[in-house]
């Protein structure tokens, strides 16, 4: 008989602490809440890989993407096949396989500390385009590249999302389901809207920081959608992972932001 009290008191104050939690997390506003998330990210998940969907318009795109924080990130395309977005936080590079190009900038010195490393891949993205204006398909790469910089890369949890946008609730300011997940929804309105960037999106996101779905919005009214499967964290990433070897058949323009292009 006393271990079935204690095992009913076990079992109240369990109920008891988790709907604490759960009534402090619903008094936060969205914006407090996304930060006690971020600091969640930051702190608990070194590294992950999953499998990602990229939806924008009627171009579908998908494959595997690894993240190391808080500089790292590969995306190694299987629709389209072989393209490839890499940056180890010092480099960045862009291979294109259907022409058999290579984009390469250098983002830092390694001796200088982690810079806005999302601002110089947007420009890296902004010259990609001229780069290719005149091959329509090229073209579309570069705005789906300019839409990876704007809302998947996000180097130090999610400063970039809390500086840069306005923070509310999207449809419930409680925990929902998404997939079997029990998520956070949120909308982000950037403060200021920009002609090129994402200006509205929608963040499903669990409580640990682990991003399930974003939806952008562009100033051109364009959907852009990204959702993440077969999440797996802290897999230990080797850093060498990060470290592109471009194809020795492709052709690189290196430091084309910098010095307009050296092709090779």
């Amino acid at each position: 008989m006393k271990f079935l009290y204690k095992l009913i008191f076990v079992l109240a104050f369990t109920t008891f602490f988790n709907n604490f939690i759960y009534c402090a997390d619903e008094l936060l506003s969205a914006k407090e809440l996304l930060e006690k998330i971020s600091i969640n990210y930051k702190t608990n998940i070194k590294d992950y890989e999953a499998d990602f969907k990229w939806i924008q318009n009627d171009n579908n795109q998908e494959g595997k993407l690894y993240f190391k924080n808080s500089q790292r990130l590969r995306l190694n395309f299987t629709n389209p096949p072989n393209q490839v977005f890499c940056t180890n936080g010092y480099d960045f590079w862009l291979y294109l396989p259907t022409h058999n190009f290579v984009l390469k900038q250098t983002l830092m010195h390694k001796e200088k500390k982690h810079p806005d490393i999302e601002s110089d891949i947007e420009k890296t993205n902004s010259k990609s385009e001229k780069v290719e204006k005149n091959k329509s398909s090229s073209k579309e790469n570069n705005e789906n590249q300019e839409s990876v910089s704007s809302i998947i890369f996000d180097s130090v949890g999610f400063d970039k999302f809390l500086s840069d946008y306005a923070v509310e609730f999207h449809e419930s300011k409680n925990l929902v389901d998404y997939k079997g997940y029990k998520v956070y929804q949120f909308k982000l309105i950037r403060w200021r809207s920009t002609r090129n960037g994402i200006n509205v999106i929608y963040l499903t996101v669990e409580p640990s920081g682990i991003i399930r779905k974003i939806e952008g919005i562009t100033a051109a009214y364009r959907k852009i959608i990204i959702e993440y499967e077969n999440i797996k964290l802290n897999a230990t990433l080797p850093d060498l992972l990060f470290n592109y070897e471009p194809p020795a058949h492709a052709r690189t323009m290196d430091n084309f932001i910098t010095n307009q292009g050296e092709l090779r």
